[in-house]
């Protein structure tokens, strides 16, 4: 029996992602570019972020983030939190 894979570009870095058995590995992958404590994250807002105990921790008032992998494809939770909170926004 012949097994079709399907594959999806990261349009990050580029990176062909295996999408056979669903978008769970894509969406962790793409955590790691949008979450500011992942390893191939360099958005502009990482710096206000630091690493706490499994989870992310806003630099300026301590509040933590979980990074939900449901919703890795977007980092709205830091930007609007920097903006809402704090008056920060991208240069």
């Amino acid at each position: 029996m012949m097994t079709t894979k399907y594959f999806m570009k990261c349009k990050v870095c580029g990176k062909e992602i295996n999408t056979t058995n669903g978008f769970a590995v894509f969406n962790r992958h793409l955590s790691t570019h949008n979450n500011p404590i992942g390893r191939n994250c360099n958005q502009w807002y990482k710096s206000y972020f630091k690493r706490s105990n499994h989870a992310c921790v806003c630099k300026l008032c301590d509040k933590e983030f979980y990074h939900d992998n449901l919703y890795a494809w977007s980092d709205f939770q830091y930007i609007n939190h920097l903006k809402d909170h704090h008056g920060i926004t991208q240069h």
